[in-house]
């Protein structure tokens, strides 16, 4: 799977890639250029829950022992733009700010919803993925008819 930015019709890439930069440079937690850390170790270490599944970051089906799913294919695009390799960080979604404030991984991509509380103490990126809940029901099912029949 190779993520086809232009096919999209957004470019959005070269601000990610700017936000997740700057992101990693100036979270507080880190002190210091953390950027030239990575660069220097040549490794940007990224912590995520695979148990989340598809098609965030989840094990392929021909060689479980290899991950993938978009936030791999994103953090490999950000670690090329800096030069280094990426190395995935499991870590329990709960517990992955955690991670990030011990110094053990460099960034967190794994669907954390943007808040105030979060963006005083974390660098943020725009969203790169947003979703909608959506309710399905048998199209040939005459028994709900409004949103209000479903709270009974």
């Amino acid at each position: 799977m190779v993520i086809q930015w232009a096919s999209c019709g957004i470019r959005l890439a070269p601000f990610l890639l700017a936000g997740l930069c700057a992101s990693v440079a100036l979270t507080p937690s880190y002190g210091g250029d953390r950027l030239e850390q990575i660069r220097e170790r040549g490794t940007l270490i990224w912590g995520a829950d695979q148990e989340g599944g598809g098609p965030f970051v989840y094990p392929s089906e021909d060689d479980p022992t290899q991950l993938v799913g978009f936030e791999v294919e994103l953090a490999e695009l950000i670690a090329q733009h800096l030069a280094v390799t990426p190395r995935f960080e499991q870590g329990q979604w709960d517990k992955l700010p955690e991670l990030l404030d011990r110094g053990d991984v460099d960034i967190v991509l794994n669907g954390y919803e943007w808040s105030p509380v979060r963006a005083q103490r974390y660098g943020t990126s725009i969203p790169y993925y947003i979703y909608e809940l959506q309710l399905l029901g048998r199209k040939d099912d005459t028994s709900l008819t409004s949103f209000e029949d479903l709270l009974v």
